[in-house]
């Protein structure tokens, strides 16, 4: 029997090692159970990523189409386009046919104002 505690648990390989074991079995340089004795896995282990494996890339195959790709636009990019043109639509075409903001109307008991550094009245009337 051989010693159970030399190999890994069940799905302890990384990705990089599961492709070179795929490779390897596909290419015909080694076999499930020499695979499975390398990598310290169960036959079962390997046995299942071959299959995994196959599956995956079929169905990768199968989505692929011969030809150019369609552009995909980005949705979020068509979104802010609208949204600039919403915005630059709102916006007057003559930059001086902007009004200028309500002026406030101050009190008339008001001297003056202060200066910001020393604090002397800058406007008497």
């Amino acid at each position: 029997m051989r010693n159970e505690s030399s190999r890994k648990t069940k799905g302890c390989l990384t990705p990089q090692e599961e492709y070179e074991i795929w490779m390897q079995l596909v290419c015909g340089e080694t076999t499930v159970s020499a695979a499975a004795e390398r990598a310290r896995v169960d036959r079962a282990t390997v046995a299942k990523l071959k299959t995994v494996a196959r599956d995956g890339a079929l169905r990768a195959l199968a989505a692929s189409r011969p030809g150019r790709r369609g552009k995909q636009r980005d949705i979020e990019l068509q979104e802010a386009c609208a949204e600039a043109e919403r915005l630059r639509a709102a916006l007057p075409t003559d930059p001086n046919s902007i009004e200028d903001e309500p002026v406030i109307d101050r009190p008339s008991t008001q001297v003056g104002r202060d200066c910001i550094r020393c604090g002397n009245d800058v406007l008497k009337s």
